[in-house]
């Protein structure tokens, strides 16, 4: 990937976190916090520059499914034989501190397998056991999110008539439900359930309340707050949401140019991020492992134009029939094995 093409988003974020940081931290005169944080951010801009400038994206592919592979199938082997360390509850932690970072892990390499890799043997095998792994974790930020990335693969592959009909109906289906007398009911079960994150919407309207301009500061919550753009909101007030705002922009857009099933997973994990707070941890390796996954799917193939890419995309298939807005490369998804 170009330099030019790193900024293009890279800029974006780190502007963004950093805003955010400002607010959240050195406003409210947490300054150890401020230096903590920055230089953590300071460190994944350099390792996502260096990364995606001098190394070839093949191996970066590899590298990735490897070590999302490993954690995710050593993990289920793992909750087999010692689930009496592995398994919290009856929810599979594996290798990791909880069953909600497994479960993010097993939903990146789900989608991973699902939009790059094209050998059937290695794709049937990561998406098993990523997907055994995402139901023995119950982590439902981390379905829902695979579950939007599925719907994106399967949109990519159909015609524009049918992916407009398939969208209209589930419109439409959406209006009905909500216009449902129990339509807030449902709602309430969903964001309530056994171990919701209740208290984290709690928390952060509380605080949001208390300094909707500046925030709280970084936490000072009375409760852990998971979801990202609500720790924003309570952590730096108006401003912070709009950082989160511009990240989930940036990724978005740049994605775009990559077809509808980068689109997909960079919804997804927008929407994961909703649930978690590893949007706005620099000094944790989830947004590392994050950007890294996404920068695989995203990266235009080398040698590849858009032109060219175009005409490749009309040599087996009835442009007319084919989404326009996934004129990128809809079906050339990088493969690390032939």
């Amino acid at each position: 990937m170009k330099a030019a093409s790193v900024r293009s988003w890279l800029s974006l974020v780190v502007g963004a976190h950093l805003a955010f940081l400002l607010l959240a931290a050195a406003f409210h005169g947490q300054w150890v916090e401020f230096i903590l944080y920055g230089f953590g951010l300071t460190l994944l801009a350099i390792a996502v520059i260096v990364t995606s400038v001098a190394v070839p994206r093949e191996i970066v592919t590899v590298s990735v499914l490897f070590s999302l592979g490993f954690v995710v199938i050593a993990s289920f082997a793992y909750g087999l034989t010692t689930p009496e360390v592995a398994v919290a509850g009856i929810r599979l932690r594996g290798l990791t501190a909880n069953a909600n970072t497994l479960g993010f892990f097993a939903f990146l390499l789900g989608s991973l397998a699902l939009i790059v890799v094209r050998h059937s043997g290695l794709k049937f095998t990561l998406l098993f056991f990523a997907g055994a792994v995402l139901l023995w974790t119950s982590s439902r930020a981390s379905i829902l999110a695979f579950a939007i990335v599925v719907l994106f693969v399967v949109l990519s592959r159909l015609s524009t008539t049918v992916v407009l009909a398939v969208l209209g109906a589930t419109g439409a289906a959406a209006v009905a439900a909500l216009m449902s007398p129990n339509a807030l009911s449902i709602l309430d079960g969903v964001f309530r359930g056994d171990e919701s994150r209740a208290l984290s919407l709690t928390g952060a309207i509380n605080a949001f309340r208390s300094s909707p301009l500046v925030g709280i500061g970084l936490a000072n919550e009375e409760f852990e707050i998971a979801s990202s753009p609500l720790r924003a909101l309570a952590y730096a007030g108006i401003g912070g949401l709009l950082a989160v705002s511009v990240m989930w922009g940036a990724f978005i857009w740049h994605a775009r140019t990559a077809g509808i099933q980068a689109v997909g997973f960079t919804a997804a994990a927008v929407v994961h991020s909703c649930f978690e707070g590893w949007l706005l941890s620099p000094i944790s390796p989830l947004l590392l492992i994050f950007i890294l996954a996404w920068w695989v799917i995203v990266r235009p193939v080398p040698g590849l134009s858009s032109k060219s890419s175009n005409q490749r995309q009309t040599s087996y298939a009835n442009p007319r029939k084919m989404i326009p807005w996934d004129r990128a490369r809809p079906r050339l998804a990088i493969a690390a094995w032939p």
